[in-house]
């Protein structure tokens, strides 16, 4: 089992504070409570739908600062595909001067453009990716639709010549509180 750590993330209004005053030093503490118990560190810097532009400038920065701190891998984590590609070439330029790297990308489901815009990322930068059970109409809700979705990732990222060995599926399973049939 890989441990991901995804407290690093701007939907939280304190890191996304943070991140917009450039606080280093709250988010170098933050970074290294989180390396303690994870191989991985996720980094999302879209919490405050802020310009394109904006986010591909914070997770560059964010990335920097994971890297002076820590040897942890990173797992770049948006919904925006420009942006993960930030992080990727971020992780890139810094891989020679230090240990640490862009590892992961999180995520890809079995949404065409989505695959279509991931998936020749992970492939050109050699990375694995968080691979989400659930396609366009959202999270099935039976066990054999799930398959399906991770079956259509599957064959998709072949495409792009992505190994079954680099794609981690997260099987979206959801607490019995918000639906009984999960349990």
């Amino acid at each position: 089992m890989l441990i991901i750590g995804e407290n690093i993330n701007a939907s939280s209004r304190r890191i996304a504070e943070a991140i917009k005053a450039r606080n280093s030093t709250f988010l170098e503490e933050l970074i290294l409570r989180c390396a303690q118990n994870a191989d991985y560190l996720d980094v999302n810097v879209g919490g405050d739908k802020g310009s394109t532009e904006q986010e591909i400038e914070d997770m560059k920065w964010l990335i920097d600062i994971i890297c002076k701190v820590t040897d942890k891998a990173i797992v770049v984590d948006s919904a925006n595909p420009e942006v993960i590609e930030a992080g990727l070439k971020q992780g890139v330029s810094l891989r020679a001067e230090r240990s640490n790297r862009v590892a992961m990308v999180n995520s890809v489901n079995a949404e065409k453009a989505r695959l279509e815009a991931i998936g020749p990322l992970v492939g050109e930068y050699r990375v694995d990716v968080i691979a989400l059970a659930m396609d366009d109409k959202g999270i099935p809700s039976r066990v054999e639709e799930r398959i399906r979705a991770c079956d259509l990732i599957l064959e998709g990222l072949s495409r792009y010549n992505i190994p079954a060995e680099r794609v981690y599926f997260d099987p979206l399973v959801l607490p019995i509180g918000v639906d009984t049939t999960q349990g």
